[in-house]
């Protein structure tokens, strides 16, 4: 597998949404199954820009953790996937494998996945599928995000190109990482999940480098 190529195509985003839902796609109906088994006593719910915006929060105490995943550890993940693996076990595992992935990662994804269960509790979105519920998820997380890059519209230092650019990339990034927390919704925590993260959290890094070197270069071309 050419993961390097993968992780460059430029509809990515797109590409793993498709993978991760169709991981859980023998679930169809189970959506459904779960919103006839909620009890309404002390059910915690929010509403949508309620969730994008823990989400958000969530999303950027992850994205400082860049520099703790990489290529080598998302190789052995993605091997580690082919091996019958308990998810319960799932961090003895890792260790057994020589894979580190740190705890604050494992804690922060699964903080990803209840946000999404509590969204989920919503009366408005229990009933319908993984698809239309990402979508509705994706929509506010594009319409928050758009609201902050009103701000750089001009552009008026090299500062403003930076944080545009960055803002772009922690954007594509809570997208992505906001389908770990829908699929959470029907499988327990486990590696498919890690990997998920992993490529979501490195193709965050190389976009945020990109951004670091447009910065560069705007400074260097100021007179």
């Amino acid at each position: 597998m050419n993961i390097l190529k993968l992780l460059r195509r430029p509809y990515f985003t797109i590409i793993l949404a498709s993978l991760m839902l169709f991981i859980s796609c023998s679930h169809e109906n189970v959506l459904k199954e779960i919103s006839t088994q909620i009890q309404t006593v002390d059910i915690q719910t929010q509403t949508v820009e309620e969730y994008v915006i823990k989400h958000i929060e969530l999303t950027l105490k992850i994205s400082e953790l860049q520099n703790s995943v990489d290529y080598e550890i998302l190789d052995k993940l993605i091997e580690l996937q082919y091996k019958s693996v308990e998810n319960s076990d799932l961090k003895i595992i890792l260790q057994n494998e020589n894979i580190n992935i740190s705890d604050e990662i494992f804690e922060l994804l699964s903080k990803i996945v209840e946000n999404t269960k509590i969204l989920h509790n919503n009366p408005q979105y229990n009933s319908i599928n993984q698809e239309k519920f990402l979508t509705h998820i994706s929509d506010e997380i594009n319409a928050q995000f758009n609201d902050e890059l009103i701000l750089y519209r001009n552009l008026n230092s090299c500062r403003d190109v930076f944080e545009k650019a960055n803002k772009e990339c922690l954007k594509d990034f809570a997208s992505s990482i906001a389908v770990i927390g829908v699929v959470g919704l029907l499988s327990t925590f486990g590696v498919g999940s890690l990997i998920g993260g992993s490529i979501a959290l490195i193709r965050f890094g190389e976009c945020n480098k990109r951004a670091q070197f447009i910065y560069r270069k705007c400074l260097i071309a100021l007179p």
